[in-house]
């Protein structure tokens, strides 16, 4: 109960209002009050299970539209419907703590009031909040750009983390989709600085690192052993940052060759044409006896040995009477019918 009301209560105390082109963005003050109510609360009650009035800085126009909790990033609106001095809205929240509900604003030139019905957990809470203008100049953006930049720090944070331990896969192009819609808002935000704030919290692909991070895999993968610690993902960021992989893939598989290093073969240089040309000389279409001594640990370990005809032989031999035992072995069905819980743990392993 505790966790759900925080979470609710949490929606409605910091304001995201409308984007404004001015390079400095003006507000004013506004004492904001919200308290939730809830089935089966004693009376009196509901005024407690709230926070206290806080004083925020809103823009000019901003009390007028629905409010948006910057604790909770997965929350979506929809349907927003202006009336007059009133604003309907429908609300969305995934996650962990998933919330539906609708709600509606309305707002004087000195004052609003919004209400929020909200069903989580399956139970039903209406949270309320009011404003009003208390006066003083303030620069508008300033809770905005206090969240962004808190999140920005953040992120910079987890970028040089991923940086010092060389997480290639981190710095991937395609890892910048993960940020959503988000970044397509940050053109929304009412000055450059909470823009340049909202882009530097979504760059989840770290931008701003990736010259580093390219410089160092480059190193990284002229080494033969760091080659083989970061070939998966590093090949992958290499092909971005204008590396030429497969010229460095080509070049560790000639010194694989030439030392005879099979399993570096095998794993790194399966489409080297050089590789191809060995199978088909001294490993396909022979099994293990038949392949020259020198050449059987190349073929076992590169591939492309076929079965000694005495083991295809048997195989075949064994194939019928497999088939008849697995006819002989009783039904599945019918064995967790006879034996109830006991067949099924056995069965599904639980």
């Amino acid at each position: 109960m505790r966790s759900v009301s925080n979470l609710v209560l949490a929606l409605p105390l910091c304001v995201l209002g409308a984007p404004a082109p001015a390079a400095e963005a003006t507000g004013e003050f506004w004492e904001m009050t919200t308290k939730m109510e809830m089935a089966g609360m004693p009376a009196g009650m509901a005024g407690m299970m709230g926070g206290p009035p806080q004083k925020v800085c809103m823009l000019k126009g901003q009390e007028g539209k629905p409010v948006k909790s910057k604790d909770r990033d997965d929350c979506t609106m929809s349907d927003v419907r202006p009336s007059g001095n009133t604003v309907t809205f429908k609300m969305t929240c995934s996650g962990k703590n998933p919330m539906t509900g609708s709600g509606e604003i309305t707002s004087t030139p000195g004052a609003f009031s919004q209400r929020i019905k909200m069903k989580a957990d399956g139970e039903d809470m209406t949270i309320v909040s009011t404003g009003k203008r208390i006066g003083g100049a303030c620069k508008g953006d300033e809770q905005i750009n206090q969240a962004l930049a808190g999140a920005a720090g953040a992120q910079a944070k987890d970028c040089q983390a991923a940086l010092d331990k060389n997480e290639y896969g981190r710095f991937l192009k395609a890892t910048a989709s993960l940020a959503g819609d988000n970044r397509a808002q940050c053109a929304q935000m009412p000055t450059a600085e909470s823009k340049k704030n909202c882009e530097a919290a979504n760059d989840f692909s770290c931008a701003k690192e990736r010259p580093q991070m390219c410089e160092r895999l480059g190193a990284d993968l002229k080494d033969r052993d760091r080659f083989v610690k970061y070939a998966n993902k590093g090949l992958a960021l290499a092909e971005e940052c204008g590396l030429g992989p497969s010229k460095i893939v080509e070049q560790h598989c000639t010194g694989g060759l030439e030392r005879k290093d099979w399993r570096f073969v095998a794993d790194h240089c399966q489409k080297d044409s050089r590789v191809a040309a060995l199978k088909t000389q001294h490993c396909i279409g022979r099994d293990y006896t038949s392949v020259a001594a020198s050449q059987r640990d190349m073929c076992a370990t590169i591939g492309g040995l076929g079965k000694a005809r005495s083991t295809v032989a048997a195989d075949a031999a064994a194939k019928p009477a497999a088939q008849q035992e697995a006819a002989n072995k009783p039904n599945a069905v019918e064995e967790a019918t006879k034996g109830g819980v006991k067949v099924l743990k056995e069965l599904f392993k639980f």
